[in-house]
């Protein structure tokens, strides 16, 4: 089956649709309502409805390294630690001994099948290990064990009955349902449907092709196993068995966990009902691909609208936002580039007006800077509220080389903010703009003689007298 993608990331798998727009989505295009856990089209804001789960959860074969790396977690490690230990000494220790030990065993074989239930039902981490979850479940192992015996006598009975042949055919079938047998047995927990072979049959059908895959991974586990033993046993020594049977236990959790994974990937096939989170990613996208559009859900939408070609209504829902509490500068950006390249000059300036406080409250200032250079190009001079940030203001924008927007925010600052201590150092920036990079030297005069009248006596007077005779030595020549 070809992989449906999102119609506006078309290397990412679609998880929703939208029948009303006839739109799919992956699941950084929709919006979520993590309340009631459904998908809402960004576009006509009706419930999107889920693509087929196998579109977007990601196979299990390009996974395989996350389950080795699934016991590896305190909990698992140490219980698999402490059963690998009493199974390796039950033989010194008498009868209490063994029973503990098999109880232990029986324990494990009951968490291993948690391990399969919980991953079925699309939990990534392991289960915590606990008396309640380990005894109150331990009738479940016993009827698996049972399942293992019932097999091993139908082969038997049909050697008997029918002969060798035969009983290598049904040897055959047997193993290659085990892994169905034990699925269906951590899933249904009914020992009935765990040896029936319609069932098993069915659930092979269901997954197709690739539980023959998983049927290859899993001997590969088996065989991988067997040769780690067979290099601990070659070392002839007591003292290395509880390591042997610890890695028979890790494995046993790896396949476990990927037969978990499989009814999981193919659970709508199986019938098995499993809860989706709408905020969780079960795909194949790459985190970093998605965060380079953006995490904002708001920017997400609009972003998805533009592409539909409703920029007003992406403007709309943008500037709805800005007006809540405690909005982010990202979403301001966002929504000024938008307002910005879609030509909308008298919407850009009202919200640039607002925009720049906060861009000067958080010191973004080449921010701000750019932000004066926008507004500049629709003939509209913007100013902050607050004068202590103008001469930061007017220095990056020199920096940046947009001397006309510079001249234009400092210009009558005396005016709008009398006496203000930076006055005197604006105006020397400006005269060394004006006289320097846009060749007027006469209002570069102008500014400077004013300095010279106002201020005499100020630290910079030296310097503004000094410039003074450069400018004019400059106009004369």
């Amino acid at each position: 089956m070809s992989t449906i993608t999102c119609k506006y990331h078309p290397k990412e798998a679609a998880r929703w649709e939208c029948g009303e727009c006839d739109i799919t989505f992956c699941g950084s295009c929709v919006k979520k309502d993590t309340v009631r856990n459904v998908a809402l089209c960004p576009v006509c804001n009706q419930q999107a409805e889920p693509v087929n789960a196998a579109n977007f959860i990601t196979p299990f074969w390009q996974r395989i390294p996350k389950f080795f790396a699934y016991p590896a977690n305190s909990q698992s490690l140490i219980f698999s630690a402490m059963v690998a230990f009493f199974l390796s000494f039950a033989v010194f220790g008498g009868i209490i001994s063994i029973v503990v030990t098999l109880l232990l065993a029986l324990g494990f074989i009951r968490y291993s099948l948690l391990v399969l239930e919980t991953t079925a039902d699309g939990s990534d981490k392991a289960p915590a290990v606990t008396l309640d979850t380990i005894m109150a479940g331990k009738l479940l192992a016993v009827k698996l064990l049972a399942t293992y015996i019932v097999f091993g006598y139908a082969v038997y009975k049909t050697v008997a009955i029918v002969g060798p042949g035969a009983g290598i055919v049904m040897g055959l079938f047997i193993l290659m349902c085990l892994p169905a047998s034990t699925m269906v047995m951590a899933v249904e927990q009914s020992f009935r449907q765990a040896i029936n072979p319609i069932v098993l049959v069915n659930v092979i059908r269901a997954i197709g092709a690739p539980y023959f895959l998983l049927y290859v991974f899993l001997i590969l586990l088996s065989a991988c196993q067997g040769v780690i033993s067979a290099i601990i046993g070659s070392f002839d020594t007591f003292l290395l068995t509880p390591v042997e049977n610890f890695i028979g236990l890790y494995f046993t959790l790896i396949m476990y966990n990927m037969m978990g994974y499989v009814i999981f990937q193919y659970h709508e096939a199986l019938g098995h009902n499993v809860r989706l989170e709408v905020d969780k990613d079960y795909g194949n996208s790459k985190p970093a691909a998605k965060k380079a559009v953006s995490s904002h859900p708001v920017i997400q939408e609009a972003e998805v609208l533009i592409k539909e070609g409703q920029i007003d209504e992406a403007v709309k829902r943008l500037t709805a936002a800005t007006h809540q509490a405690n909005v982010s500068s990202e979403l301001h950006a966002y929504l000024h580039r938008v307002l910005f390249a879609a030509n909308k000059p008298d919407l850009m300036i009202a919200h640039a007006k607002e925009y720049i406080n906060l861009l000067i409250h958080e010191n973004k200032t080449r921010d701000a800077a750019q932000l004066i250079v926008d507004c500049f190009k629709f003939k509209e001079t913007l100013r902050p509220n607050d004068p202590d940030k103008y001469y930061p203001l007017a220095y990056m924008l020199n920096e940046m080389r947009a001397f006309k927007p510079c001249i234009a925010l400092i210009q009558n600052f005396h005016k709008r903010f009398p006496g203000h201590a930076d006055i005197p150092k604006l105006y020397l920036l400006a005269s060394r703009v004006l006289s320097e990079q846009l060749s007027n030297d006469n209002l570069a005069l102008k500014m400077l003689e004013f300095l010279q009248a106002k201020y005499r006596q100020h630290d910079l007077a030296a310097e503004i007298d000094q410039y003074c005779k450069v400018v004019k030595n400059v106009a004369s020549g």
